[in-house]
């Protein structure tokens, strides 16, 4: 077996040999030296392309400067490298290839530009005044990203052609009093003007700048309290002290944003204490709209009877105008407390809105659990409580004793029951706020506002 596996092999291998030329070193050269000049010329041919395409490319970007000399004259070209000493001639390499040099005395201005740009010029000096000419050269522009010099040929279309509609629709202008404008004309026409790329009237932009600054003036407020309140809040007594008599100091209604900002929420009761003191120190009505947030909102009652009393020696209008607004509130709780600071202000002006606020309705929610299957139903004489249970069925006796009340009806506790929340409108009767009109108008007429209308009618003056 081993054997005539041994001759097939020899077999084979004789055939290999046979049937290729013969092996020689001189013909490994030829093959390597024939491989090598194939992909160096490969080589060759694809650098000379590219080459070829880098130039074009190139050529396109090249750069086309331009000296602009004082006899009127100009020499486009390639600047090259910024002499060392400024009294150095300039050069620069011309459209033409020559090297030139330009004593700078002789020179009114240099500029750089692109060789699109140059394009431009060039195309401009070739125009020959007509719109379809410069038409064509703002839609070259456009393509090629030159906005600028494609307005510039829209203006000089308008001023060739005052009506076309196109160039105008390009250019953004509108016909307004029978001429063609801008829309900034438009607008400074029509009395506005331009701030932070916004229109306004000019008492808008007063009012902005006034807000503007007095914006700064209360950002100065935010570090100050935040570290008074770290010293009145920390274990330091000194400094606890110290705070006391900071705040004592404030008077600038500039610090209210940052007095509400940070005391208004703390819930230290002692903190807000301090904070309705500290409003009561600020003149004028500055502070009133936090007082009255106070005196309505706050959960302690020693806070909402400090902000009152404030509110109270100052006899402020805007008080109670805040709390007649607070009248018509959401919640009745608030309502109420409304009506009792009017009350203890005394203003009869709130006495035809008191006379609204009588009656108000709010929305109550609650819930209320159902128990399914429910319900009565009859066949055949007998009747059937539907909770489920098949064999829940009464006589007619039983279920006239039941829906008379003679007879207490349990739902099976085993029903499955659903909990539904429902909310509601409901009117409410304010005791507080027909309390505040008994005080004002000294007259009792009770809940009934026509009757209240009647009399103020006649009174109010």
């Amino acid at each position: 077996m081993k054997s005539r596996y041994r001759d097939r092999q020899l077999a084979m291998n004789r055939f290999f040999f046979q049937s290729r030329p013969p092996f020689r070193k001189d013909g490994l050269r030829s093959a390597i030296s024939n491989a090598v000049n194939r992909s160096q010329s490969k080589i060759v041919h694809l650098f000379l392309f590219l080459l070829g395409g880098s130039f074009c490319l190139f050529a396109e970007q090249a750069p086309a400067d331009v000296i602009r000399l004082k006899s009127g004259g100009e020499v486009r070209g390639e600047l090259s490298e910024a002499q060392a000493e400024e009294s150095a001639p300039v050069s620069i390499r011309s459209l033409s290839g020559a090297q030139i040099l330009i004593h700078r005395d002789d020179i009114d201005f240099v500029e750089r530009r692109s060789a699109v740009l140059e394009e431009y010029e060039t195309r401009v000096r070739e125009l020959d005044g007509s719109i379809e000419a410069h038409w064509q050269l703002a839609e070259w522009s456009r393509s090629h990203l030159l906005n600028e010099k494609r307005e510039e040929q829209l203006l000089a279309i308008v001023s060739i052609d005052p009506e076309h509609a196109e160039a105008r629709r390009i250019l953004g202008h509108q016909k307004h009093r029978g001429q063609w404008m801008t829309e900034d004309e438009v607008m400074s026409d029509r009395g506005y003007v331009k701030y932070q790329n916004k229109w306004m009237t000019p008492q808008e932009l007063a009012l902005i700048k006034t807000d503007v600054k007095q914006r700064e003036a209360e950002i100065q407020w935010y570090p100050k309290i935040r570290v008074w309140l770290s010293w009145l809040t920390g274990s330091d007594p000194q400094r606890q002290r110290k705070s006391l008599e900071l705040f004592a100091e404030i008077t600038d209604p500039d610090s209210i944003p940052a007095l509400r900002k940070m005391m208004e929420p703390d819930e230290n009761t002692n903190v807000r204490l301090l904070y309705v003191d500290v409003l009561g120190q600020i003149a004028g009505s500055s502070a009133i709209p936090a007082l009255v947030d106070r005196y309505l909102f706050d959960d302690y009652e020693p806070v909402r009877r400090a902000a009152m009393d404030v509110i109270f020696n100052s006899r402020s209008e805007a008080a109670v105008s805040l709390l007649i607004s607070a009248l018509r509130h959401q919640s009745n709780l608030i309502v109420r407390r409304a009506a009792r600071g009017l009350e203890t202000i005394g203003d009869t002006s709130a006495v035809p809105a008191l006379i609204d606020a009588l009656v108000t309705t709010h929305r109550v929610t609650y819930s209320k659990t159902e128990v399914a299957g429910n319900g009565f139903s009859m066949s055949g004489g007998q009747v059937s409580f539907s909770n489920g249970n098949p064999y829940s069925t009464w006589s007619p006796e039983l279920y006239a004793a039941a829906i008379t009340g003679q007879v207490n009806v349990e739902p099976s506790p085993y029903l499955p029951r659903t909990t539904r929340t429902f909310a509601v409108s409901v009117p409410v009767k304010n005791a507080d706020v027909l309390a505040a009109l008994e005080t004002l108008t000294g007259r009792n007429l009770g809940f009934n506002e026509r009757d209240w209308y009647v009399w103020w009618s006649v009174h109010k003056s």
